[in-house]
């Protein structure tokens, strides 16, 4: 076989969003990371050839309606499946949580963001992303958040801020179902190690 015949076609990543909010940094974080990406349509359908989900907003809207049957069909298929701020709460509503509720002290003035403490459960597949676990600070900027009794009864909570508020969801039993609260598609603000999670959800999705 010759080295071009050798080449692995790179999979495709699906981008899902709220409504009215802008897909392209997420998008570009996926592309500046190596991966191909391309926009869920608004019509709940996954695109075609589509072998891995992110999804990902700034808002506190839920998961319902079209946005939710996107989702549950990406759980359906048993692809790879990343939430960020938004996203980690649409996954959670999708698989019978409860929505986001409003949190104090996780944003600042002017929506800029502030550091606070986050505890990362040892043994999880955030910790295993990272490498490493315990207390560390991340930047946050989010209105919204979830509580423990706020998570569906499929989600393992495997991060928490100081006051209780869930930083980390994921699925036990599947390889790659996370979601976190940060914003894990800008490296460049998160401690070292952070990155690891996109680009192991890039990994994972071309390895399915």
């Amino acid at each position: 076989m010759s080295a071009a015949g050798s080449v692995k076609t790179p999979r495709l990543i699906a981008v899902l969003c709220p409504p009215g909010e802008d897909p392209s940094e997420y998008r570009g974080a996926l592309e500046g990371a190596g991966a191909t990406a391309t926009v869920a349509s608004t019509g709940g359908l996954l695109p075609h050839g589509v072998a891995g989900l992110l999804i990902a907003g700034h808002g506190a809207s839920s998961g319902r309606n079209e946005k939710r049957y996107a989702i549950t069909s990406a759980l359906e298929s048993d692809i790879p499946v990343f939430g960020i701020g938004w996203g980690m709460y649409a996954i959670n509503e999708a698989m019978g949580g409860a929505p986001a509720v409003p949190v104090v002290g996780h944003i600042a003035d002017g929506a800029a963001p502030v550091r606070h403490a986050v505890f990362l459960s040892p043994g999880g597949k955030v910790s295993h992303a990272i490498g490493g676990s315990g207390w560390v600070n991340v930047p946050c900027a989010h209105t919204h958040g979830l509580r423990a009794a706020h998570v569906a009864s499929g989600l393992l909570a495997s991060a928490y801020a100081r006051d209780g508020v869930v930083e980390a969801v994921e699925l036990p039993g599947r390889p790659w179902v996370i979601g976190v609260q940060w914003r894990a598609h800008m490296p460049q603000e998160l401690p070292k190690g952070f990155e690891n999670l996109l680009l192991s959800f890039i990994e994972r999705v071309q390895a399915s």
